[in-house]
């Protein structure tokens, strides 16, 4: 049985110890890694399988429309840790559609 972990960035707020997921981060690693690999800046092992794995539990993500689930809605800029905190989540934002196709055309034979 294989295993599939969600990469998940967690963001801590020193000030209030406030702590913020997100998962759309952790598809631009994923792509990072994979364009490294490609262009031989970083070596296949162990990295191609920390892409495999993001990119697996990725797909627990999407629906069946295509759309990504719970991305968080663009900010603009604001000086008001709240406000970023309580950004709604939806389907099919740009800010997690984007990310998402970098890297599925990456994958792509």
């Amino acid at each position: 049985m294989v295993k599939t972990i969600l990469f998940v960035l967690l963001a801590v707020i020193p000030s209030t110890g406030a702590v913020f997921a997100t998962h759309v981060a952790p598809v631009l690693f994923a792509y990072a890694m994979l364009l490294g690999i490609e262009n031989e800046f970083l070596s296949a092992v162990p990295y191609r399988g920390a892409v495999d794995n993001a990119w697996s539990a990725l797909t627990t993500l999407i629906d069946a429309e295509g759309n990504v689930q719970e991305v968080c809605i663009g900010a603009s800029k604001k000086n008001d840790l709240d406000y970023y905190l309580a950004r709604p989540r939806v389907s099919g934002d740009y800010h997690g559609q984007a990310p998402v196709l970098w890297l599925t055309t990456l994958l792509l034979p």
